[in-house]
């Protein structure tokens, strides 16, 4: 029974038993959720912090995945522009082996160039998820017509087989900074090229040692330009690596900084509980003896 002489002490006992358990509660919870608080309400004086660095980790996010789909893109753009230097060089040296020893049934001119020519158009129309690479912003339509048609006038390059547009790829990477990537299969090198492969298989026909002449030409000047093509990608995926590696830090430093304000930190929270704990059975402790005293006890 609790007596009028220890009342207002039982009462002062039960509010701090009844405090150091609620702290006790809401600390095991933050333990085992992880979270300082289960909604931004017991965070209230972060929460807009929170939440403006929850929006600032997203815009990163967003220029994060941007960036990875460049860098994506542009290792596709320089396997192809790769596999069209491979078919550059093998048709130079297929076209100096025709007009060193003449066009004969030793050298099938014709059937190489083809396939050579397959092998660049299948190149150029690579695509990535759907979207055309070489065609500028007509990523639904493959850049390169097939089959390639013949030149307005041989020897002289030209876009006649061009399908796409002017507009090169650009993708959006940072508040600042804007990556024209896109190149187009129009440019001149691939004129260059495909003209040099429709000529040697036109010499291939025809027998003609002026055209194959006339398709080494334009080889050698193609290969050339195709090298500047692929160090143009090398120096956007450098720069690209650049920028990704800064858009991750960027991350890192976002997300410590929410975890600080929004997570746990465990070892002080156990800490924490195990002192409130001790607390709360001395409290107990101290509530049993109240309870049992007596006037004379209290007297004493």
């Amino acid at each position: 029974m609790i007596r009028v002489t220890n009342y207002a002490q039982m009462n002062r006992s039960l509010n701090n038993v009844m405090e150091v358990q609620a702290r006790t509660y809401a600390t095991n919870t933050q333990i085992s959720s992880g979270k300082v608080a289960q909604n931004y309400a017991g965070i209230a004086g972060d929460s807009e912090k929170t939440l403006n660095l929850r929006s600032e980790a997203t815009r990163i996010d967003n220029y994060l995945s941007n960036a990875k789909d460049v860098d994506r893109r542009l290792t596709l753009i320089d396997q192809s522009l790769s596999a069209i230097g491979d078919a550059a060089s093998s048709l130079r040296t297929l076209l100096m082996q025709a007009t060193t020893s003449g066009l004969s049934d030793a050298v099938p001119l014709e059937q190489e160039a083809q396939g050579l020519l397959d092998t660049v158009t299948g190149a150029l129309n690579v695509s990535e998820d759907g979207r055309y690479l070489f065609g500028g912003s007509r990523t639904d339509t493959k850049p390169v017509t097939v089959p390639v048609p013949d030149p307005a006038i041989w020897g002289d390059p030209d876009a006649s087989y061009y399908a796409g547009d002017e507009v090169e790829l650009s993708a959006r990477l940072d508040d600042q900074i804007t990556m024209d990537y896109g190149i187009n299969a129009d440019r001149p090198g691939f004129q260059q090229l495909i003209g040099s492969l429709k000529a040697a298989i036109e010499a291939g026909q025809t027998g003609s040692t002026a055209m194959a002449e006339t398709a080494l030409t334009m080889v050698n000047d193609a290969i050339a330009t195709l090298a500047d093509y692929r160090a143009e990608v090398g120096t956007n995926q450098a720069r690209l690596d650049s920028i990704i590696t800064g858009h991750e830090d960027r991350k890192v430093t976002q997300e410590e900084a929410i975890s600080a304000i929004e997570n746990t930190d465990i070892p002080s929270a156990t800490i924490r509980m195990s002192n409130d704990q001790t607390i709360l059975d001395a409290s107990y402790m101290m509530v049993s003896q109240i309870n049992r005293m007596s006037l004379a006890d209290y007297l004493k």
